[in-house]
């Protein structure tokens, strides 16, 4: 199944060396940007707290780097980042890549144009695919993302976290490859890892799928002893409960 994610943008951030580029991203992102295992990079922006703000996909080309993030935020995203460049001399625009998600390989590598990556963050969630032109016969029902994700225990950020709130340890960000515990100094590290190293986390995200669809229940209603954080299509998604309750993974 191929879904094109049409609440999607790429930014594209030239105007210096790539290196350079990343060398400050890495500054001001969660994850290890300068791995050499680097392809595509899910990442979190966080405050000085530590709590969240931003999230995207990270990857490059020779010249450039591109950050995949919703279009909803992508004008707060692009001021955070120009906030902290200090005398790099950058420009950030937004490209005309549509963004796709392909659970099944269906899409040929070898397409003119493409970009197309293993998603980082859970292997069940195929390929992450970046083209210039619509494909045919992909599939708009964005919820049919979202429930694979769900189904495949996999928070994303702008999702499910609310903006200077939440804090991702809470969300298993760093259990699906988004926030590095080995690297060097970034925005909010401090109290990230302490968070973690001291084992003390009182919350955590569940997924949870309702028998009957609701049209009422929203984000921030309670359920079951949790608050829901997203919920799709009216019938399942996340919410956030005090970690001692264990016995609400469906209702």
């Amino acid at each position: 199944m191929i879904i094109k994610l049409k609440d999607r943008a790429v930014l594209k951030i030239c105007g210096e060396s790539k290196n350079d580029i990343l060398k400050f991203l890495q500054q001001i992102t969660s994850n290890n940007l300068l791995s050499d295992e680097c392809n595509l990079v899910y990442a979190l922006f966080l405050s000085g707290s530590g709590k969240f703000l931003f999230d995207g996909f990270i990857f490059f080309d020779d010249e450039c780097v591109y950050i995949d993030c919703l279009k909803v935020i992508k004008n707060e995203l692009n001021s955070h980042i120009k906030k902290y460049k200090a005398r790099l001399n950058i420009r950030i625009e937004e490209t005309k890549y549509n963004v796709y998600a392909d659970f099944n390989e269906a899409i040929d590598s070898s397409i003119i144009g493409g970009l197309i990556f293993d998603d980082p963050r859970n292997a069940n969630l195929g390929k992450r695919v970046y083209l210039l032109e619509d494909i045919i016969g992909f599939n708009e029902d964005v919820n049919k993302y979202h429930l694979h994700r769900v189904e495949n225990s996999t928070p994303e950020g702008c999702y499910e976290m609310s903006i200077d709130q939440s804090f991702p340890i809470y969300f298993k960000m760093h259990e699906i490859n988004a926030i590095s515990l080995t690297k060097g100094c970034y925005l909010g590290q401090e109290p990230t890892n302490r968070l973690y190293r001291t084992g003390v986390l009182r919350k955590e995200v569940v997924k949870f799928f309702l028998k009957e669809k609701s049209a009422h229940l929203q984000k921030g209603d309670k359920i079951n002893d949790g608050v829901i954080c997203s919920i799709f299509d009216g019938k399942f998604g996340f919410l956030i409960r005090e970690k001692e309750d264990f016995n609400i993974d469906k209702l």
